[in-house]
């Protein structure tokens, strides 16, 4: 038999299990090897050789339940499976309703099915590819949890975001989706409204301020955009997990490739919900295929190098040269549709902005 309980202290998950060769084979499931272990032999220092996601107590993240359930059932054991109350209650933190609409913009039939998804759980992570819309899905994901909260003047979500550009990126696409709850920005230049519904913040300004604002602990709705950057044991990760809402969720491109990284992330906002990858929106015509073609241009003027910094001199000669910059400028003015040119440097983009 497996007994799951949840301590809403800790925020932590615990299984108990009378059968311990079952119990150790599940435990050993959900662990990588320690890469450190061998360097810490060489200097007669102790180090495990494997890192493990359960405790030998068997506690865990709770985001874990799910992930067991699926290792039971993959490998088709027969157990009886029991849950606290407590358990029940930290998991049924879904809602029953149907979507909200009055959004500037139709939601894609995959983002709809997104948002019915996170609804339905109420928590999760949500991996989407490039070009899938995250911003708008997740603008409309908190707008299905503000109209249907008890409270609305009450109601609060704080979104993560990785930088303090994507600070004032989300907000003014949050407001070009036609939201109707009342946003803030929170950077170290900027205080927060706490009179708002949703506040964006950047990660820093999350990491320096935590522990000045005790009101962070106690939000209704956690997002994290880019949440592959809670790795095991980082600061922000052990911030996500003080936040007391089960009401969490992580939206990303692509989930980090180490296992015990990839565990973290869901241990702490919930199972994989839904994946829809860049190949897939392209197949789906939601995305533009793309053809790449590599031009090899040849210089009739050699390169004289007069230092011995040779690198920085063969920039400087692409840059510089009259011959590239002529071919790219006429072959952009060529094309029919919309051209990008990238350029590692502003001063190269400034000759083709000027010529």
């Amino acid at each position: 038999m497996i007994e799951f309980d949840y301590n809403r202290g800790t925020n932590k998950l615990s299984m108990r299990c009378d059968d311990k060769p079952l119990f150790d084979s599940i435990r050993e499931h959900f662990s990588v090897e320690n890469q450190n272990a061998r360097f810490a032999r060489r200097y007669n220092r102790y180090a495990p050789t494997r890192k493990y996601v359960i405790t030998g107590t068997g506690t865990c993240e709770l985001g874990i339940y799910w992930e067991i359930r699926k290792y039971l059932i993959k490998n088709q054991v027969n157990t009886d499976i029991t849950i606290s109350n407590n358990l029940k209650k930290a998991l049924s933190v879904g809602l029953d309703v149907g979507l909200c609409d009055g959004f500037n913009f139709k939601l894609r039939e995959y983002q709809e099915d997104v948002v019915k998804s996170a609804l339905k759980l109420g928590r999760g992570t949500c991996v989407l590819g490039t070009g899938a819309g995250k911003t708008f899905t997740t603008a409309a994901l908190i707008e299905n949890f503000f109209r249907n909260a008890p409270d609305k003047d009450t109601f609060k979500c704080l979104m993560l975001v990785p930088d303090l550009g994507l600070v004032e990126q989300t907000y003014d696409e949050f407001i070009n989706c036609g939201t109707t709850y009342k946003l803030t920005k929170w950077t170290g230049k900027q205080k927060p409204d706490l009179t708002a519904n949703v506040i964006i913040a950047n990660i820093g300004i999350i990491q320096s301020r935590f522990s000045e604002n005790d009101w962070l602990k106690y939000v209704d709705l956690l997002i994290v955009d880019e949440c592959h950057k809670i790795s095991s044991g980082n600061k922000i990760s052990k911030i996500v997990h003080k936040i007391k809402t089960q009401n969490k969720f992580g939206f990303t491109g692509t989930l980090p490739e180490d296992q015990l990284d990839k565990w973290s992330i869901i241990g702490k906002l919930g199972p994989v919900i839904y994946e829809k990858s860049s190949y897939e929106l392209r197949l789906e015509d939601y995305l533009a295929n793309v053809n790449v073609k590599v031009l090899e241009l040849s210089y009739t003027q050699p390169i004289h190098y007069k230092t011995h910094n040779r690198y920085r001199e063969e920039l400087d000669f692409i840059y510089e040269s009259e011959d590239r910059n002529n071919f790219l400028t006429k072959l952009c003015s060529k094309l029919p549709n919309n051209i990008l040119l990238l350029v590692n440097h502003i001063k190269h983009g400034e000759v083709f902005k000027n010529s």
